[in-house]
This record gives C-alpha cells, sequence and structure tokens, in this order.
C-alpha cells in the first residue's frame, strides 16, 4: 500500500512559485498548487495511481486533508466540502475550507 500521509517519493519536492503559491511537483509536473485556499490539481496527462497518491499527500500534508482524490471505473473524482467532483481533464480548480 502507498505511503499517503507525507508528501516524499521519488522525483517529488516543492517550492513557492513567484505568487507565493506552495507547488507540489512530481518528475517535473506541477500536481499541485495551493495558494490560500485555492488548489488547483493537474496531472499532466499522467492518470496514474502515483500522480493521484502524490496529490493526496499535498493533501495530507500541507492542506490540512481538505481534499481527496478517489478513482472509480477509471474516472477520477476530487472530494472537498461534502462534495465530489468530476475531476474529468487535465487540470481542477477548486476552493477548500482551511
Amino acid at each position: 500500500m502507498a505511503q499517503t500521509q507525507h508528501f516524499r517519493g521519488v522525483e517529488t519536492t516543492t517550492y513557492r512559485d513567484h505568487d507565493g503559491a506552495l507547488v507540489g511537483v512530481y518528475r517535473g509536473t506541477p500536481v499541485v498548487k495551493q495558494l490560500g485556499n485555492i488548489i488547483t490539481l493537474n496531472t499532466g496527462g499522467w492518470r496514474s495511481n502515483t500522480t493521484k497518491t502524490r496529490m493526496n499527500q499535498f493533501s495530507n500534508t500541507f492542506a490540512h486533508s481538505s481534499f481527496g482524490v478517489v478513482q472509480r471505473n477509471y474516472d477520477w473524482f476530487v472530494l472537498v466540502n461534502g462534495l465530489e467532483l468530476p475531476f474529468d481533464s487535465e487540470t481542477i480548480t477548486f476552493e477548500v475550507q482551511l
């Protein structure tokens, strides 16, 4: 089972961008960007289990577990604020309650 409590792993890092947003990067793709309570998830075209794991790790480590990414029948969804949002494009942006 994948370790989902801390944002870490092979080719995984974070940095602050020019706007001050915290960006979580996996293998060169900025998979999560957090600016205040606005979150942007980006698959970079890679809908892999590891990409999904890194997004969930970021949520647990930096966003107080305020969102989660799940998959059912090959479709991805974001669980946030009691809602289930379809994650059917390369990126999705939403607001969380921190």
